[in-house]
């Protein structure tokens, strides 16, 4: 049961031991949970949910630290705790209470959601379309996109659409450290598909706290950069190394303001492009030119030096090209175009 405090704080929890539906769940006992929640009538059922939050809040604090840490539950909640909770809670609750930030939760996937439906006689459509709502709702909550990844990745909501849920991906290694220091590939890999999606993120600027080089700059272990991770995408197959150089150039046609440009600038460098990928975007070299961002034209005329090393650079278009820098105020630029 829950008991709500006086100076109405969230409420606290407080176990009982004769309660059959709280003694399966603190066993991480699923089936148990399900057999304890059909004993219970509907209206039963529904007055367990603020039980059930609170007992959420436990479970959470029992993954704290020092002096925050509460062991009340005994131990640190496991993933079958958070499963048979979550289970009780999605017949008992609201689709948008499953979205609530927890360490090492493990969301259930869509068979178990489809029986629980079932089971309790839950309207499935309407439950999904309530989550889909809830789940782009808590996009605008810090560290929101955790657990909306974790529905998207469990086949529970369709992946948002938007400005809003790119976004929330470019801030998403951030996010994942400071919900518990998890590991961001482990979401790439339980969604197939979340690779793909990144390569949106060369498309949307972001936010002045969430752009790709803010989340870089500040990332604390060098597997919390977004550069690594669009870097093991190619190595695990999930794009090319065109698809990346593309994307790249074409940011960096965008002019986005230097600090924000240059994360695409760096990148270009870590992929150290060969003649034989620069050759056939040659044009988009010499385009960069006229950029207004200084580093983006120092790559340009980088690039154009090898190209016309290896003599891969028609004479007149170079001239074109050129003709920005060589009037430009950056003397290095000028010195650069000449030679």
């Amino acid at each position: 049961m829950s008991v709500p405090p006086s100076d109405g704080a969230a409420p606290k929890f407080i176990w009982d031991a004769h309660d059959p539906l709280e003694a399966a769940i603190r066993a991480g006992d699923k089936p148990g949970t399900i057999e304890a929640l059909k004993q219970l009538p509907p209206a039963a059922r529904r007055s367990r949910r603020e039980g059930l939050l609170a007992m959420g809040e436990q479970m959470q604090r029992s993954h704290w630290e020092g002096d925050f840490q509460d062991l009340s539950w005994g131990c640190q909640a496991t993933a079958a705790h958070w499963s048979a909770r979550d289970a009780a809670l999605m017949v008992c609750g609201q689709p948008a209470d499953l979205l609530l930030r927890a360490v090492g939760r493990v969301v259930m996937n869509a068979e178990e959601w489809a029986g629980l439906c079932q089971t309790f006689g839950i309207d499935m459509a309407a439950w999904r379309a309530q989550m889909q709502t809830a789940a782009e709702t808590a996009l605008d909550q810090p560290n929101g996109i955790v657990e909306v990844q974790r529905m998207v990745a469990a086949g529970l909501i369709d992946r948002p659409q938007g400005d809003a849920y790119s976004i929330g991906l470019i801030a998403l290694p951030r996010a994942v450290r400071w919900v518990g220091g998890g590991d961001v590939y482990a979401l790439f890999r339980e969604d197939p598909g979340l690779h793909i999606a990144a390569l949106r993120l060369f498309e949307v600027e972001g936010t002045s706290e969430h752009n790709l080089a803010a989340v870089d700059k500040y990332a604390h272990e060098e597997n919390q950069m977004w550069s690594q991770i669009f870097l093991r995408g190619v190595d695990t197959s999930a794009y090319t190394r065109g698809q990346l150089l593309d994307k790249t150039l074409g940011t960096l046609a965008q002019d986005w303001p230097q600090f924000r440009a240059g994360w695409f600038s760096r990148f270009h460098k870590l992929l150290v492009p060969t003649l034989e990928e620069m050759t056939p975007r040659s044009g988009q070299y010499l385009a960069l030119c006229q950029s207004r961002i200084p580093p983006t034209v120092t790559l340009a005329l980088e690039a154009i030096k090898v190209l016309l090393q290896a003599e891969t650079v028609d004479g007149e278009a170079l001239l074109e090209g050129l003709s920005p820098v060589l009037t430009s105020n950056v003397k290095a630029q000028v010195d650069a175009a000449l030679n």
